[in-house]
């Protein structure tokens, strides 16, 4: 009877295996590139990294698409696309599986929708503007996002139910050099000394509270963050040649001698050099500035965005991105296009490290 059970048990451990495997790779993301023709376009399909990327092609002209989407194991996703030509070309590709926006052309240039003439039956959401002021700052629209401004002697809190000023130092401090940011947190070193800092402030902007990491030795300016790895952040100071690591969770910072991030995983390296330690990322930037101007850029291909000019981008994230133009910030992304965020007066003389953006 024991040895009926056992088999049973075996049995029973082999099929929930066989299960659980099955289970695991019908949903594993797979990187994949498919052509195929769609009517009278021709169509480059691929997926890698949590992006899908469609080349479409037509008349000699490419339109380019990159759209960060929920991985389907379904292929040639794009099922029809509505052609309209006036005094410009617009395409609108339509699929069940992702949500698509127009691309349009004309001298020699593509663009998005919010730049055309509109001669598609499309329109962008509306946004609910807040037509709201706080500290000299106007508050137009939030996106949900929660934002640090940054004013000298702290930052502004603002997101869409309030606002508040987080005091961290007793003295205008005009540059900003040092920081870090990290999921929903920033991290910032004690400006009262010019040389040193001996504590860290950890602002946490999913309830506004400030931490003080306390240092047992003081750490020169001269000092770059390399980079994070799960709850921990790592520090270099370029004058003493000592890493830190900073725990975020136990608030306690601790001697490294010295580890990087490479292929996955932390290692330990015999360098003292910041070059070999700085940690290898991930991130792909996809929104460039030329000419002042911002673009999308896929592989070789430019796809304009706004007609603004653009001084500098502030963030990307998924289908969106921040950027400034003169004292405003301004968000597009595929849903809303190009929407007008937040004016600061002050970031006509100064924008440099002012603005910092949390999901």
């Amino acid at each position: 009877m024991k040895l009926r059970e056992t088999k049973l048990v075996t049995f029973i451990i082999v099929l929930l295996s066989i299960f659980l495997i099955y289970i695991y790779f019908s949903n594993k993301e797979y990187s994949y590139t498919k052509n195929y023709n769609v009517d009278k376009f021709e169509i480059t399909e691929s997926y890698e990294n949590e992006y899908y990327k469609f080349i479409i092609s037509y008349n000699n002209n490419k339109y380019p698409y990159l759209i960060k989407s929920k991985y389907s194991k379904k292929r040639k996703l794009i099922e029809d696309i509505t052609y309209k030509e006036d005094d410009e070309v617009c395409i609108l590709p339509y699929s069940s599986i992702i949500d698509f926006y127009p691309l349009c052309y004309k001298d020699n240039e593509i663009y998005t929708y919010n730049l055309s003439n509109n001669i598609l039956d499309y329109e962008y959401k509306n946004i609910t503007e807040l037509n709201k002021d706080y500290e000299k700052i106007k508050i137009n629209y939030l996106n949900g996002n929660k934002y640090l401004l940054y004013n000298y002697k702290g930052f502004y809190y603002l997101n869409d139910k309030d606002n508040y000023n987080i005091k961290i130092f007793d003295k205008d401090v005009y540059n900003l050099d040092l920081f870090y940011e990290k999921d929903n947190y920033l991290i910032v070193p004690d400006y009262s000394d010019e040389h040193h800092y001996n504590k860290l402030y950890l602002i946490n902007t999913n309830n506004k509270k400030v931490k003080e990491i306390g240092l047992e030795d003081s750490i020169s300016f001269d000092s770059t963050f390399l980079g994070d790895y799960k709850n921990k952040i790592y520090l270099f100071d370029n004058k003493e040649k000592i890493e830190y690591s900073i725990d975020l969770v136990k608030n306690k910072v601790e001697i490294v001698n010295y580890v990087t991030y490479k292929e996955g995983k932390l290692k330990k390296v015999d360098s003292s050099f910041v070059e070999d330690l700085i940690f290898e990322k991930n991130d792909i930037n996809y929104y460039n500035i030329i000419n002042n101007k911002i673009y999308l850029k896929i592989d070789n291909k430019l796809v304009k965005i706004s007609n603004l000019d653009v001084s500098k981008i502030i963030k990307e994230y998924d289908n969106e991105v921040y950027y400034l133009s003169n004292d405003s910030l301004y968000m597009y992304n595929n849903t809303y296009g190009e929407v007008l965020l937040l004016n600061n007066f002050e970031w006509n003389f100064n924008n440099t490290n002012m603005i910092f953006i949390f999901k």
